[in-house]
């Protein structure tokens, strides 16, 4: 268990005090991102840095509003070298920021926009802004930000690739994967990493999902070159294509209910597709049914382009009724080495 405390930055004091936080055995110091209400917390935070040698620090929290995404991952990426990769950056939807400036906070997609975007910036990659390619270029040569420190404590690093804690947690009894909707965001997954996925694999996504991204899934499966894989598209499906019964309270609030609820698709026709492509994929990858069930899985890509109603043409898809196979994609990958 780790304990943080949120100080609204005083200068003259901030450093000071940060030092006295440590010392009485706190983990993690927070300053508010909030221009009419406190000083600005990246200078201050910067000079805590200096005065402390254990303590993670960071915005609680910055926002989309009055932060531009490149002028934040700047801020934060100086922060972190200057503090030997102690930073982390909470990030809200600037309630009082905006307020205080008569302009609305932001909205979930832009919020969710706005962190992917942070991450590239902070991980020396080019973000696609207004039709340009922009890019933190001072940070080439620099030593890489580790922004593992976005969950407290930098608990994430035990999981990144080369990590020997990772290492150890490895369980060689695992022989195949099914994700579903993977998030996988950029910054989150490293190529070097990706490779290590050497278990047969199935990855299920929607084609419009916003959560993780449709284009972050396919990266996933591009980039698991050492494992034979599988990309099961719903066509028009957003992320919740591993559907679950809504609980009857989520019934009263919309926005809950579209957590469970996949509004393309109907949940008793994914669960079903969910459970035949599943058990082709376990019984040819995980028991060697290969002769028995081979065949549910050696399918055109495209559901759409194959026979409607011929269900012994070669192209049908095997397994669905007349009319059926409509709106799926079915993505396939070879290992590249036997690692």
């Amino acid at each position: 268990m780790e304990f943080g405390a949120v100080m609204e930055p005083s200068p003259g004091y901030t450093a000071p005090l940060a030092a006295e936080i440590e010392a009485l055995g706190f983990d993690i110091l927070l300053c508010p991102d909030t221009q009419n209400l406190s000083p600005d917390p990246i200078g201050q935070l910067s000079l805590a840095s200096q005065t402390t040698t254990t303590l993670t620090l960071g915005t609680g929290v910055t926002n989309p509003i009055t932060r531009d995404a490149a002028v934040m991952a700047c801020a934060l990426g100086m922060l972190d070298i200057e503090s030997g990769g102690r930073a982390i950056c909470g990030i809200g939807r600037g309630d009082s920021s905006a307020a205080h400036i008569g302009v609305r906070s932001s909205t979930t997609t832009e919020l969710r926009r706005y962190i992917e975007s942070f991450r590239a910036y902070v991980n020396g990659e080019e973000v696609e802004r207004n039709g340009k390619r922009s890019k933190l270029r001072w940070l080439e040569g620099q030593a890489a930000v580790d922004y593992s420190g976005v969950v407290p404590g930098r608990h994430l690093a035990s999981l990144q690739e080369g990590d020997p804690r990772f290492e150890a947690m490895l369980d060689t009894r695992i022989k195949a994967i099914v994700a579903f909707a993977p998030y996988a965001p950029a910054g989150y997954w490293s190529e070097e990493g990706i490779k290590n996925l050497i278990v047969p694999s199935l990855f299920i996504v929607g084609s419009q999902d916003q959560t993780t991204g449709f284009a972050a899934a396919q990266w996933l499966f591009d980039h698991a070159i050492n494992a034979e894989r599988y990309l099961l598209v719903y066509q028009g499906a957003i992320h919740e294509v591993a559907t679950n019964p809504a609980p009857p309270l989520a019934a009263l609030y919309p926005r809950e209910y579209a957590h469970y609820q996949e509004p393309a698709w109907d949940n008793r026709r994914l669960n079903n597709i969910n459970q035949h492509f599943i058990t082709a994929f376990l019984e040819m990858h995980l028991l060697g049914n290969s002769n028995k069930y081979g065949d549910y899985l050696k399918l055109p890509i495209i559901s759409n382009d194959t026979p409607r109603t011929d269900t012994k043409d070669p192209n049908y898809w095997k397994g669905f009724a007349n009319w059926t196979a409509i709106g799926m994609e079915l993505h396939q990958r070879k290992a590249q080495t036997d690692k």
